[in-house]
């Protein structure tokens, strides 16, 4: 993943899945995952990461971290058989997680993928181009089974 055979310079998809250490010529290609024990960003720190490597590497650690605090309950009253629901979808966290990774932009920014689980909610900042003045970034919301983005006009906003 070079640019040409007489310019033998790696593109940036060529840092990011074939790097060793991509976040030597990216500083921002990486993944930071917060869990919050309450509501707010400023309420204590239960968990941190910081998701390096390559992309493949860098969605493995977080999907590891998302399954370790995507906790169950058990119900055993409601039926014949028990009943096992997740705090959070693990399927819509994957999906949301994989497209903050994949549509996010390395050339207007430093900033990292930030992936902040609060006791209530799961955002997901992705940085993305400047397209109006709200900033250089995309946000998904996932909370209560319901997911919201901060991007204008989107049709599945507030849709479960």
């Amino acid at each position: 993943m070079i640019l040409s055979v007489e310019d033998p310079v790696p593109t940036v998809v060529g840092v990011l899945a074939l790097g060793r250490s991509p976040q030597d010529f990216l500083p921002g290609a990486y993944i930071q995952f917060l869990r919050i024990e309450g509501t707010d960003l400023a309420d204590p720190i239960r968990d941190e990461a910081r998701c390096t490597g390559d992309v493949k590497k860098q969605l493995e650690r977080l999907i590891r971290k998302l399954d370790a605090h995507n906790r169950t309950s058990v119900d055993i009253t409601s039926g014949p058989r028990e009943i096992r629901p997740y705090l959070q979808a693990p399927d819509a966290l994957r999906q949301i997680a994989y497209n903050a990774v994949m549509h996010r932009t390395y050339e207007a920014t430093n900033a990292p993928v930030r992936v902040t689980w609060y006791d209530d909610r799961v955002e997901i900042l992705s940085p993305e181009r400047k397209h109006e003045p709200g900033g250089p970034r995309s946000r998904a919301r996932l909370a209560y089974g319901r997911w919201w983005t901060d991007r204008p006009n989107d049709h599945r906003q507030n849709h479960r």
